[in-house]
Order: structure tokens, then sequence, then C-alpha cells
């Protein structure tokens, strides 16, 4: 049995495949995790798993929940990659990055796709339909920048983030929330309009932890794809095992 973690900075998405299929996938916290790996049959019979983890140390973790279990980080430098990377710096471009990007590949082939991250923070990736990956762009998140208006500055509150479709605040919160929601909104459909006046038949697709903030509010032909990381870091370990 293979175990794919998507171990994000909240949460944890989880799929666990048996020969080459999916029998069970979902949130789980690490406490549910390691309770799971005790009772479960399907957890007891994890003999692969295959992580991203994005903060770093969840390993020794596994190591005690699943003792007998290989571990595969996605930041490991043995993997393989099916596309054509151009990035300039490669040794600094983010294993979750690849790994969306590998996704691009795989699920929309031979097609002109901008992947935007919408998590911790905001990524935008785009691949060409030859297979070549050039790059992209890195902002904030949304909780980023709930975060940097407070700690950054004497007296504006720690607010919970909140969807508003107001431009004029008439409030120092409301001020807040449309500030930060629209201008992540209007960052995004910025971004999509270059690509799109770029690069003709561009498929675009949203993800991320934030996704479901953004996907109603984006006027635009974009595919909402929340599990679109372990798409690919499923299709990356088909890629690597028959390769």
């Amino acid at each position: 049995m293979l175990l794919l973690l998507d171990i994000g900075n909240t949460t944890i998405k989880y799929r666990i495949y048996k020969e080459d299929k999916c029998v069970d996938s979902g949130l789980i916290t690490k406490i549910e995790l390691a309770k799971r790996a005790e009772e479960e049959k399907e957890f007891k019979a994890v003999s692969t798993i295959f992580f991203a983890d994005v903060r770093g140390g969840f390993s020794s973790f596994l190591s005690q929940t699943f003792p007998k279990a290989k571990q595969v980080s996605l930041q490991s430098n043995d993997l393989k990659y099916p596309f054509i990377n151009a990035y300039q710096t490669p040794e600094t471009l983010g294993s979750d990055r690849k790994a969306l990007v590998a996704a691009a590949y795989f699920v929309y082939p031979r097609t002109h796709c901008l992947v935007i991250d919408a998590g911790s923070c905001i990524t935008y990736d785009y691949i060409d339909d030859s297979g070549v990956y050039h790059g992209g762009a890195i902002s904030p998140g949304i909780a980023m920048r709930y975060r940097a208006l407070h700690q950054q500055t004497g007296k504006l509150p720690d607010l919970t983030p909140s969807i508003t479709n107001t431009f004029v605040g008439q409030s120092t919160d409301s001020a807040i929330h449309g500030g930060i929601f629209q201008g992540v909104l209007g960052e995004i459909l910025h971004q999509i309009s270059y690509y799109q006046q770029n690069y003709e038949n561009l498929h675009i697709v949203l993800t991320g932890g934030d996704w479901h903030w953004l996907f109603k509010n984006i006027k635009k032909p974009i595919f909402a794809e929340p599990n679109f990381l372990l798409d690919g870091m499923f299709a990356l370990w088909q890629y690597n095992k028959n390769s």
C-alpha cells in the first residue's frame, strides 16, 4: 500500500493506493493519522510513504508511526521529472511547485498551463505545450497578508480572514478585509490576463488551501483542482517507478 501525504501548514491531505487504485483519501490531523495507523487495516498495510512537507520535521513522526514503511520525500534529489526545467536557479525551486508542474504535464499534456496555488504563499507556475517549464511568480498568501499588517504595524488589529466584495471600507476592519481580498483577487486576475494575452488556449488550474475563497470570484475560464498536488505526486511516483 502506498500512502501519499500533502503536509501543509494547517492541514494534512492523504491518499492510500492499493495496486495503483485509490482506496481512501481525505483530510487528517497528526493525532488521527497516528491513531488510524494503529487501528485500521489500510493504514497498517502501508509499505511506502511518499510525502510533501512544507515545514519540514515530519519524517521522524512518520518513522515512529510507520516503523516498517519506506519513506520518500518529495524533496528527494533522486526523483526524476518528466518536463524540461528552464528555471534559471533549479536548485531553489520548491519541490511542491515541481510536483504541481508535473501534475500539469501529466493531466493536461501538450497544453499551455498556468497553475495557481493559493496557499501560505500564492504561486504561479507556467508550463508550455512542449513540456517546458518556464517559471512563474511568488507572492504572500491571504493569511500571511493579515499577519503582516498586524505584526508590522503598531495598531492594526489581528483579524480572521474574511471574504468581502467591499472596495470602500468604512471601518478599519472592513478596510483590511477589502484591501487584502480585493488585492489578492486583482493580482490573480492580472496574472491570468498576462498569460492569456501571450499564450493561446491557456489552461488555468486553481489549487491550494484558499482556492474556495477565490474560485467563485474569478470570472475567467478556470478549473478548481483542490488536490492537484496529490495528483502530481501520484503521477510523479508512477513515472519514477516505471523509469
